[in-house]
């Protein structure tokens, strides 16, 4: 490969025949002396010179006709300059030694530079952190690369990607990983699929199968009422259910004069409503807001789940958990309740500091988050230790803030263009990089770029989980021969 130009952050290469894939890292020395160039390729296509088209054409006109060449040499020169290859890549700083600079101010020599592809060991040394990391995958020549921890602790982190390119998987791999280093995690599981992390490929218990709790609202996931207290509650109701601020008010009168008496339940509380001396208007929104939670099954006077007793039984299988909030058969008005209330619960808490820091996966969040929390999720709950991962094939429906906030942004297939546009708006790379590598990203091959690669956009394989993969879509043709034979009609 050799230097063509360089054009701001834009250097193109030409080759004649050597094997680079989109993704690819290369470093661009003069022999000088001099720091080399760190460019990543974003797009590879044919060389065009003056009479390139005419030659082709030309070829294919006379295919099949023997033709004899004057110079034999000028002719095989010709057929190799037909196959040179052009080559965009962006530069990503400069190299000085095992250092890597933003500064890409000069410019490499055309006559004596060279270029050289670099190996995913290296590129797997750049991006090295201190401390533990987490396998996730391989980079393009089969390297195994981990992100560090740290990349992720304190961090938000976005994986985006259409139905069936991955991304789940990568999720799945997330929360395993951060469980075997002894943090604790909540996921938010919409399609009841993360608990097969409890379970290896055989079907068998996993290491980690005791520190993984599956969580169903309204059955293995009520609270008492008394625990989660009178803030919990009153959030729930008014971003919730939408209880005006009068009747919320009269609410807390209610609660008040419950609690003062020691006779606080949630029987309690919808007797008291009943026989409250109120506007009939604000008795009657008090009432409805309480039989619509009563649906929910999610409220109870018995003990109920505690998050206390949650980390104090993981604590004694040697640390790290995660609560799985199973919600694929939870009713819309049920999702939203208990995300609200555990979401308020845990903020309560980490503020408290009875607590330690906690990451929060929240698939498809839009479906079930209401829009003012997006706000306390990535901002004030982020300070108190709560560190939220989003997984979603709707880039457009995170809020922007989302993504001008995000320290760590995982990317899957995409060949929509308004998507890709969307993402490269708020993106820390730039456009090219991604029309040009995300459409051609196969099942299971991400772009990944934030924290965890030190700001290089890297295109890594995602490995293969040992645990249950659960999620596949369920086919009906694929299983259309295996599928037991009813009944038979008769021919008449």
């Amino acid at each position: 490969m050799r230097v063509l130009s360089k054009r701001g952050d834009e250097i193109l290469l030409i080759s004649e025949g050597e094997e680079i894939s989109r993704g690819d890292y290369v470093r661009v020395t003069d022999g000088h002396g001099r720091p080399s160039l760190l460019a990543q390729v974003y797009e590879v296509e044919y060389f065009d010179v003056p009479g390139i088209e005419e030659d082709l054409l030309r070829d294919l006109l006379l295919d099949g006709i023997m033709v004899s060449s004057p110079d034999p040499e000028y002719a095989s020169i010709t057929r190799r300059v037909k196959d040179v290859r052009l080559i965009k890549c962006k530069v990503r700083g400069t190299m000085a030694g095992a250092e890597l600079s933003p500064e890409a101010d000069w410019l490499p020599s055309r006559a004596t530079g060279r270029v050289e592809r670099i190996p995913g060991a290296e590129l797997s040394s750049i991006i090295g952190g201190n401390g533990p990391s987490l396998n996730v995958g391989k980079t393009l020549d089969g390297h195994q690369l981990g992100i560090p921890l740290s990349a992720l602790d304190g961090s938000l982190t976005l994986i985006l990607g259409k139905k069936g390119s991955g991304k789940s998987h990568l999720a799945k791999l997330l929360v395993s990983g951060l469980v075997e280093n002894g943090a604790y995690a909540v996921v938010f599981d919409i399609n009841n699929e993360y608990v097969g992390i409890a379970r290896n490929r055989e079907g068998e218990p996993s290491h980690i199968a005791r520190r993984v709790y599956p969580l169903e609202p309204g059955g293995s996931l009520r609270f008492n009422l008394k625990y989660l207290g009178r803030n919990v509650m009153a959030d729930v109701l008014r971003n919730v259910l939408n209880l005006p601020a009068t009747s919320t008010r009269e609410f807390l009168r209610i609660w008040g004069l419950l609690e003062s008496s020691g006779r606080l339940t949630f029987e309690q509380l919808g007797e008291y409503m009943e026989r409250w001396r109120a506007n009939d208007m604000i008795r009657d929104a008090l009432l409805s807001r309480y039989y619509s939670l009563a649906s929910t099954r999610l409220i109870t006077d018995e003990p109920g789940f505690r998050f206390e007793d949650f980390f104090a039984d993981v604590e004694s299988e040697g640390g790290g958990g995660a609560l799985v909030v199973m919600l694929a058969k939870a009713s819309a008005l049920a999702r939203r309740v208990v995300v609200e209330v555990m979401l308020a619960k845990i903020s309560e808490l980490l503020h408290a500091r009875a607590i330690p820091p906690i990451f929060i996966l929240a698939e498809e969040a839009h479906l079930y988050v209401r829009d003012t929390y997006w706000e306390d999720l990535i901002t004030r709950m982020r300070h108190y230790g709560a560190f939220t991962i989003f997984v979603t094939n709707q880039p457009d429906a995170l809020k922007d803030m989302v993504y001008r906030q995000a320290d760590n942004i995982f990317m899957f297939n995409y060949t929509n263009d308004k998507d890709v546009e969307f993402i490269a708006r708020y993106s820390a790379t730039d456009a090219e990089t991604l029309s040009g590598i995300l459409p051609t990203l196969r099942k299971g091959r991400a772009l990944m770029l934030g924290k965890a690669t030190s700001w290089l956009p890297i295109v890594v394989d995602v490995d293969d989980a040992d645990f249950q993969a659960l999620g596949q879509t369920r086919s009906f043709f694929s299983g259309l021969g295996r599928r037991p034979v009813v009944g038979q009609r008769t021919a008449y």
